[in-house]
C-alpha cells in the first residue's frame, strides 16, 4: 500500500466536500422541480404522521424519509431548503466514506477516495433531488462503517453490533434496495471465512429482520403500481447485472450513454473495457483480491448488483431498473475501485485513476447539466408561455404528472390542463397517466373552458402510453403555428382550431 501521514488527513477531505457543495448548491437554487420531487413535498405537507402515512400508501416506499423531510420543512418550506438536505446527506456521505477508507486501507490517504466520489454524477444527481437517493447513499456509508467496526476488526468494539443493528434498521425503513448491501456484507464475510462473525453477523440481521417485520405489512401491496411489471430473461438479468458494474466500476462508461449512434456507444465501451482490462494484468490487480480489505468493497458491489438482477428476472424488470434504484453502489463502488488500484503500490497509477475518474464524473455532469433543466423544464417552459400567451389560450399538459412541476413555474393569465385528467394525489396510478381513448381527449376538451381558437400543447416527445391518441386528435383538429424544442424530447406548440 502507498503510505501517507496521518496529520492533516481531514484538510482535503474538507477541500473536497466544499467542491462537492459548491457544484450542488447553485444546481440546487437554478434547477426546475422533477415530478417526484413534487410528490415529496405534497407528501411532506401532510404533517410527520401524515409523511409517514403518505410514504407507504402513496409514494409506496420506505416511510422514514418523508417523516424526516416533514420535520426539515417545518423550518424552513422552500424547494430549496428541501434540497438542502440531500445536499447535507451527500457531504456527511463524503465524510463518512473518508472513515470507511481510512478503517479499509490504513495506509492510503482517505482523500483518493473521495475525490472521485465529490463529483459523482449519481452524489451530484441525488443532492439536488427532493427524493431519498442522498439519505440512502449516506446510510450506506455507515452501513459499511458500522459493518466493519462490528464484524471485520481485528478486536470486538463494544457496542459496535448494537450501532450496526441500529443503522441497518434505519436502513430498510428509508430504503428497501439497502437490504442487498447488507447480504453483500454477509457474503464478504463468508469469503474471509471469518466463521465466527459469520454467525454473530446472522444473528445481528435476525435481530434486523424482527425489527423490519412490519414492513412486510405493506410492502407486497407497493410493489404492484399499475405498471406492466416483464421479467427480464436469464440472459437479460447476466446484461444487467453487468450493466450496473461497468456503469458503477468503469471510469467513463456512463458518459458513452450520450454518443450519438448505437455503434460508437458500443466502440467507446469495449475499449473502456479493453483499456481497465489492460491496467488490471499490467499490474497483476487480480491476484491482489486475496486480501480482504480489498474483496469487502468488490463482493459487497457484486452481490448487491447481482440481487437487483435477480428480483429483475424473477418478479419483474420495473422494479429495479430504474438506475435511480441502484445509485447509492456507487459508493462502495469507488471504495473497490481505488482501493484496488491502491493495491498495486505505484503512486502514479494512484494519481491517474483518481484524475481519471474525476475527469469522467466533471465531464458527465457538464453533458448532463448544460441546459440547466431536469425532465418537464418547467421552468424554462413557463418563461417561454408567459412571453408569449395571450388570454383565452388554456395550456394543456401530456404527460398530466408534468401539469404539477408547472403550476409551481407559471404565473401566467391562462388554466394548465392535464392530459387526460388531474393527476391524483390521493392515490398513485399509472394507469391514470395513459391516454386511453380518443373519446376521452373529447370529453377533455369538452370540458374546457370557452378559448379564443388557440391553445398551447407541452407534450413529452417520450413514448408514453396512448401518445398516439394525442398525436391523431390534434393533427386532425388543429394547426401547428410554432413549436419550440425543450429538454431532451420535450417540445411546446401553440395550435389553431381548424
Amino acid at each position: 500500500m502507498i503510505p501517507c501521514a496521518t496529520a492533516q488527513t481531514r484538510g482535503p477531505v474538507g477541500v473536497l466536500v466544499v467542491l462537492q457543495l459548491l457544484v450542488s448548491l447553485p444546481l440546487a437554487w437554478l434547477l426546475n422541480l422533477y415530478v417526484d420531487e413534487v410528490y415529496s413535498l405534497h407528501t411532506a405537507a401532510q404533517g410527520p404522521l401524515g409523511a409517514l402515512a403518505g410514504g407507504i400508501h402513496f409514494e409506496r416506499q420506505a416511510p422514514l424519509y418523508f417523516g424526516l423531510l416533514s420535520l426539515w420543512q417545518m423550518i424552513d418550506a422552500s424547494v430549496f431548503f428541501a434540497r438542502l438536505l440531500s445536499i447535507l446527506c451527500i457531504s456527511a456521505s463524503l465524510v463518512v466514506l473518508a472513515q470507511v477508507a481510512r478503517r479499509l486501507f490504513p495506509g492510503v490517504h482517505p482523500a483518493w477516495f473521495v475525490a472521485p466520489f465529490a463529483l459523482h454524477p449519481a452524489a451530484i444527481w441525488a443532492s439536488v433531488e427532493i427524493r431519498v437517493y442522498a439519505l440512502a447513499m449516506l446510510l450506506a456509508a455507515l452501513l459499511l462503517w458500522s459493518g466493519l467496526a462490528a464484524f471485520f476488526g481485528p478486536e470486538r468494539r463494544r457496542g459496535a453490533v448494537s450501532a450496526f443493528v441500529a443503522t441497518a434498521v434505519v436502513s430498510l425503513y428509508t430504503f428497501y434496495y439497502l437490504g442487498f448491501l447488507l447480504v453483500g456484507l454477509g457474503a464478504a464475510l463468508l469469503a474471509s471465512g471469518r466463521r465466527q462473525e459469520l454467525g454473530r453477523y446472522a444473528a445481528a440481521l435476525a435481530a434486523v429482520g424482527l425489527l423490519c417485520a412490519p414492513i412486510g405489512l405493506w410492502v407486497s401491496a407497493q410493489a404492484g403500481v399499475g405498471g406492466e411489471p416483464g421479467r427480464l430473461s436469464a440472459a437479460g438479468a447476466l446484461r444487467f447485472w453487468g450493466t450496473i458494474l461497468a456503469d458503477q466500476a468503469v471510469p467513463g462508461h456512463r458518459l458513452t450513454a450520450a454518443l450519438g449512434s448505437r455503434s460508437a456507444r458500443w466502440v467507446a465501451r469495449g475499449l473502456l473495457l479493453a483499456l481497465g482490462a489492460a491496467v488490471l494484468v499490467r499490474w497483476r490487480l487480480v491476484s491482489r483480491l486475496r486480501e480482504s480489505s480489498l474483496q469487502i468493497p468488490w463482493i459487497a458491489l457484486a452481490v448487491a448488483a447481482a440481487l437487483f438482477a435477480a428480483v429483475g428476472w424473477l418478479v419483474g424488470r420495473g422494479l429495479v431498473e430504474p438506475e435511480r434504484y441502484w445509485t447509492y453502489l456507487a459508493l462502495p463502488a469507488t471504495l473497490a475501485v481505488v482501493g484496488l488500484v491502491a493495491a498495486a503500490g505505484s503512486e502514479r497509477l494512484l494519481a491517474a485513476t483518481v484524475v481519471l475518474l474525476a475527469a469522467a464524473n466533471a465531464a458527465e455532469l457538464i453533458v448532463d447539466y448544460r441546459p440547466l433543466a431536469k425532465p418537464s423544464d418547467a421552468r424554462h417552459v413557463a418563461a417561454l408561455l408567459m412571453r408569449e400567451e395571450r388570454p383565452g389560450e388554456p395550456i394543456l399538459v401530456f404527460p398530466n404528472e408534468w401539469a404539477l412541476p408547472l403550476r409551481y413555474e407559471y404565473h401566467g393569465v391562462n388554466p394548465i390542463v392535464p392530459v387526460p385528467r388531474e393527476v391524483s394525489l390521493e392515490r398513485y396510478d399509472l394507469a391514470a397517466i395513459r391516454i386511453h381513448s380518443a373519446e376521452e381527449l373529447e370529453t377533455m376538451m369538452a370540458a374546457l373552458p370557452k378559448d379564443e381558437g388557440t391553445l398551447w400543447l407541452v407534450k413529452d416527445d417520450e413514448v408514453y402510453q396512448g401518445r398516439e391518441h394525442l398525436d391523431r386528435y390534434v393533427a386532425s383538429h388543429f394547426a401547428v403555428e410554432a413549436s419550440w424544442p425543450f429538454y431532451r424530447k420535450l417540445v411546446v406548440q401553440r395550435l389553431h382550431r381548424r
